[in-house]
């Protein structure tokens, strides 16, 4: 019941369509000119001042032997060496009834020319097709010829020409002729038109599917000839053409005289058709534009990924499947569902998202997507996999199973093992320095997963050390592609209260597999892991000349007086400015290097310090800073004292007799430092005396010391004291007369 009032509403439509009597074939009226100008419109002159001598039916040339001449004859009147212009037009209104659907049409004509064999006229003639609401719009030119010379003129008449074109639904035109002549006096142009027709096809056409899979054709009715003098030749009947393409080739497979329906059993889902009319004269209209027959069908016209890379255990994948009806008649959806094109390297799940709903209408060009969420085992092997989809359905006009089994367009992705960022390798200098800045520091990370990971983190890691402003000089995340390494410098500052010593150096890593985005760590390091060495800068003081050569004998008490205090740091950062500062025993800053002081290649640094005999004594205070910092890098404490003063009190025993010699000793005070090599020494010239057994050792402070001394005769003793360095006391001689 359903198709036959289906079948019942088309006729309907088709009895409407041919109550509008709409004319077929030629639209043009006395286009060969048999009857006069019959049914033509004349105007001259249009836009000129001057009007034509003749528009009017020539019976001596044509096709075969009529014609229209439009002539323009300029009397000898007026100046010479000037130009005459004159115009006129003939013009006709085609598809006064318009039609309800564009249709093609074939527009002929054919034309010469005459003028006189000289240099004194320009000849204009055109055919235009124009809106009849808007006649000074030209829509389409079918010809123009523009001359000034007897050599371009057909003197002749061409082959009749043609020029196809698509006329607009719902549009009444005008076809004008127009010339526009202008010449000297006494001149004569002159030219013939003829053949002008338009001959228009059927419109409307509509191919659609039955309930029983036939074709329906049904169109706007083309019947019975236009009113007018002469008339036009009526129809007689259709001629309905068949091919499998929108271009043919054609075949007429039918001719009726039904006036606008037509059954037809095509054989494939996809088959196009069109209509010519044929008029009593057997003379064919164009073909009409042509009408599409396609049956319900569902076409996945492609599958789509959102990532070209996927990770073994991956889930949540999303793929997309569009799926599209190309016929005119409705489908119902039915299911869908993906395939992995085989052999496939993924182990698969997935899971198809609600809708669109099982029996959702799919109407004609009308298109659905359906999105599944896909996981990838971990038991997948790597390589790349291309997806495909399947869907099944019903064409909703007949009922029958319509199904598609692949793609027109498949995706694919890469399945890849984790990414996985382990440390290679550490590289850094073996030496480091307190408050060292800048320190370089290069790690290269390995990918040796499969999927590309962002490096997000890094962690150093040392044993021991106290260290700052640990910077990358790179920004992060680093991307680093799966298989590959990269190498990310970091810089760090050794701070100025680090511990000292070996340390090694390691690092804990932060990264993402791209694919997944899951977040990991890797806390391995590398192995075995680099070590560097932390230094402390050293500061020492020394003696220098003229006893000693600077920075060579080492001393931490300097006598006040006029005496260099030699420093020495060691295990600086060799090629850098440093200060040193010199402080008196009551903390006060009394000098410091500048220009500042510059370690050598092996972090040595040299300075020196005058004395002087106001300096005060008590223990003093060197260091070694930044060129614009006070905090010490090293430091170094020594005593500034006043010169040694030996005295010496001795009682000698009788002649010969060994008894202790040294009886008293005084004022030995300020040896520290090397006092345990001081000591009384004999004059080897003392007369009547003689010393045996080495020499006294004098530590600072009041002492006495037996030795054996024997005395050889009467005389005077001499007994120097002397100490080594700076201290050499033996000014003081103590005289004692021996009995």
């Amino acid at each position: 019941m359903k198709s036959l009032g289906r079948i019942l509403g088309l006729v309907v439509v088709w009895w409407c369509l041919w109550a509008t009597r709409l004319e077929g074939l030629h639209q043009i009226q006395n286009g060969s000119f048999t009857l006069d100008l019959g049914g033509w419109t004349i105007k001259t002159p249009f836009l000129s001042a001057q009007a034509f001598s003749s528009i009017a039916r020539d019976t001596s040339t044509g096709f075969p032997s009529n014609s229209c001449i439009l002539q323009y004859v300029k009397d000898n009147s007026g100046s010479n060496n000037l130009f005459y212009p004159a115009d006129a037009y003939i013009q006709q209104v085609i598809l006064a009834n318009q039609r309800p659907a564009p249709s093609n049409a074939v527009f002929g004509f054919a034309h010469r020319e005459s003028a006189p064999n000289n240099q004194e006229w320009i000849m204009t003639l055109s055919g235009t097709l124009r809106n009849a609401l808007a006649t000074e719009t030209v829509l389409l030119t079918l010809f123009e010829e523009i001359h000034s010379s007897y050599a371009s003129l057909h003197l002749t008449w061409n082959q009749p020409a043609s020029v196809t074109t698509v006329l607009a639904a719902s549009t009444t035109y005008v076809y004008r002729v127009y010339a526009d002549f202008s010449c000297w006096k006494g001149n004569t142009l002159t030219a013939w038109v003829d053949v002008l027709t338009c001959n228009v096809s059927p419109c409307g056409l509509v191919a659609s599917e039955t309930a029983t899979g036939a074709c329906l054709l049904t169109w706007a009715s083309s019947t019975w000839p236009a009113t007018g003098v002469p008339p036009l030749k009526p129809t007689n009947g259709y001629l309905v053409w068949s091919g499998p393409t929108a271009t043919g080739p054609w075949t007429n497979m039918a001719t009726t005289t039904n006036p606008g329906l037509f059954i037809a059993s095509p054989p494939a889902d996809e088959y196009y058709f069109c209509l010519s009319d044929v008029d009593v004269n057997n003379e064919q209209s164009p073909l009409s534009p042509v009408a599409s027959f396609k049956r319900a069908a569902l076409q996945i016209t492609k599958v789509e990924n959102f990532t070209s890379k996927v990770t073994k255990g991956q889930t949540g994948l999303p793929v997309k499947v569009y799926i599209t009806n190309p016929g005119n008649s409705p489908a119902l959806f039915g299911g869908a569902s993906l395939t992995f094109v085989l052999p496939a390297n993924g182990v698969y799940s997935w899971q198809r998202t609600p809708t669109p709903a099982s029996g959702t209408l799919i109407p004609p060009g009308g298109s659905i997507v359906c999105e599944f969420l896909v996981g990838v085992g971990t038991d997948s092997a790597s390589g790349l996999d291309f997806i495909d989809a399947t869907v099944r359905g019903v064409n909703a006009q007949t009922g029958a199973a319509i199904s598609d089994m692949a793609a027109d367009q498949r995706a694919a992705w890469l399945v890849q093992e984790p990414a996985h960022l382990t440390v290679r390798a550490i590289s850094a200098p073996s030496l480091v320095y307190r408050d060292q800045t800048g320190v370089p520091l290069y790690l290269e990370i390995l990918n040796d997963g499969e999927a590309d990971a962002w490096w997000d983190d890094t962690e150093l890691v040392f044993q021991l050390g106290e260290y700052l402003n640990i910077t990358p000089q790179v920004p992060f995340p680093v991307y680093v592609p799966g298989g590959l390494a990269t190498t990310v410098r970091f810089d760090l500052d050794v701070a100025v209260t680090s511990a000292t010593g070996t340390t090694t150096i390691d690092a804990h890593l932060a990264f993402r597999d791209v694919n997944t985005g899951i977040a990991d760590v890797n806390l391995d390091g590398v192995h075995p892991a680099p070590t560097w060495t932390i230094l402390a800068g050293i500061l020492r003081t020394y003696r220098g000349p003229p006893q000693f050569p600077a920075w060579v004998a080492e001393a931490s008490s300097f006598n006040v007086g006029d005496f260099f205090v030699y420093a020495k740091g060691i295990n600086l950062i060799p090629d850098r400015e440093y200060r040193f500062r010199w402080f008196d025993p009551d903390g006060f800053q009394v000098a410091y290097s500048d220009p500042p002081d510059t370690t050598d290649l092996n972090g040595n640094l040299y300075g020196m310090y005058k004395l002087s005999a106001l300096s005060p004594l008590g223990k003093w205070r060197v260091i070694v800073t930044r060129t614009h910092g006070t905090t010490p890098l090293c430091e170094q404490y020594f005593d500034v004292v006043v010169p040694a003063s030996l005295s010496v009190r001795l009682t000698l025993p009788p002649h010969g007799h060994p008894e202790p010699a040294l009886r008293s000793s005084h004022d030995l005070h300020q040896l520290r430092r090397s006092s345990d090599r001081s000591r009384l020494s004999w004059p080897s010239s003392a007369p009547g005396h003689e010393y045996r057994g080495g020499y006294f050792p004098v530590r600072a402070g009041p002492r006495s010391f037996d030795g054996p001394v024997f005395r050889t005769g009467h005389g005077d003793l001499a007994i120097p004291g002397v100490g080594p360095g700076i201290i050499h006391r033996s000014g003081l001689w103590i005289w004692d007369r021996c009995e």
